[in-house]
């Protein structure tokens, strides 16, 4: 059997059955979320915050590829260095609390993944990422839109991504062009690794390619999507060193990545 480091390098993906806690509480950020997207336009707006990730986002802000073809979803995104300043929000609480606990639950998956990689090559896994991680819940409306993808093929910028969705819609593609998609169900979570675990690896990882094709029989999808950042601003050691990474500065790269897509820096 595969251990997690072969998976990733061979297959270039990982998909995983969710615990029970995970995925009720998941369930339970979700009728938050469609409580805070339904609210008006002008009420959403106000939590924009414009120079922090955590927040709301309407559609035309982040991309994949160029601004010109935005991302068709709405979006409110959480880190847990932000939460004492959304103490202010009282109308947010609830749905901040439990953004919270999910972005919890998934750090620690996060965290299993990287320790197993790191041990694979006889390496310490000292890159925590509870801080800046990065929970994002896109809200997207199929049948309102007429173009063929609702977000464009790309890479994330991230160590890890990790991603669930009430709806089918993802596609990814793999280095050698292999392809596959997820269903829509809660109780499987799809782990792909991204450009800074790449980075971290010398390229034996590779990131994985994914969109989001319309199905616009769809009236709304929910996606779930923690962003695995590392904590550290300054220095990150590669895990394996060679001409691939040898003059690249990871820790800034990880830091910036999130510019490509007209977001604030990570």
């Amino acid at each position: 059997m595969k251990n997690t480091y072969q998976t990733l390098e061979a297959d270039n993906y990982l998909y995983i059955d969710s615990e029970e806690l995970l995925s009720s509480n998941i369930r339970q950020l979700l009728v938050l979320a469609q409580a805070f997207f339904d609210q008006e336009q002008s009420v959403k707006d106000q939590f924009n915050f414009g120079n922090i990730p955590t927040g709301y986002r309407n559609i035309g802000i982040e991309y994949a590829q160029n601004s010109d073809n935005p991302d068709l979803n709405e979006s409110f995104a959480f880190r847990k260095i932000d939460q004492e300043r959304l103490k202010i929000y009282p109308q947010l609480q609830a749905f901040t609390d439990q953004l919270a606990v999910v972005q919890g639950l998934l750090d620690e998956i996060a965290q299993s993944v990287l320790d197993d990689i790191a041990k694979h090559l006889n390496q310490q896994n000292v890159l925590s990422t509870d801080n800046y991680g990065w929970l994002q819940i896109n809200y997207y409306q199929p049948s309102t839109q007429t173009r063929t993808f609702l977000m464009d093929e790309h890479e994330d910028g991230t160590l890890l991504t990790l991603v669930t969705a009430t709806e089918k819609g993802l596609e990814f593609r793999t280095d050698d062009n292999r392809s596959g998609s997820i269903s829509g169900d809660l109780n499987k979570l799809l782990i792909m690794p991204s450009e800074v675990l790449t980075l971290l690896t010398a390229n034996k990882i590779k990131p994985l390619y994914h969109r989001v094709r319309n199905h616009p029989e769809i009236e709304k999808r929910f996606s779930v999507i923690y962003f695995v950042i590392p904590n550290e601003r300054h220095y990150i050691a590669p895990w394996i060193e060679n001409e691939f990474n040898q003059h690249i500065d990871i820790a800034k790269r990880s830091i910036e990545n999130s510019l490509r897509y007209g977001l604030p820096t990570q």
